[in-house]
């Protein structure tokens, strides 16, 4: 081979390396923007599912009080019938 041939071999190599850093760096910035998005929709179900768990939690207490004191009620009123 002479020296024009290798010149233009390395030249088109080059070329290839360049196009591929740049599909590269393009699918890098895309894959980039759907890791944010993701990251976004996680911490919003995230802050949905504590609100949720919140909200049960405090209707789960809410049952237990109101059953615990209508078992007390029912207690006291035995007690009374019972005297």
């Amino acid at each position: 081979m002479q020296r024009d041939d290798i010149n233009y071999l390395l030249n088109q190599i080059e070329e290839e390396h360049r196009q591929v850093l740049s599909e590269q760096k393009q699918t890098l910035k895309e894959l980039t923007s759907q890791a944010g998005k993701l990251n976004e929709q996680f911490s919003s179900q995230m802050k949905h599912l504590e609100e949720f768990k919140h909200k049960l939690t405090i209707r789960m207490w809410g049952v237990i009080i109101v059953s615990q004191a209508g078992l007390a009620i029912l207690l006291l009123g035995l007690g009374l019938w019972l005297r």
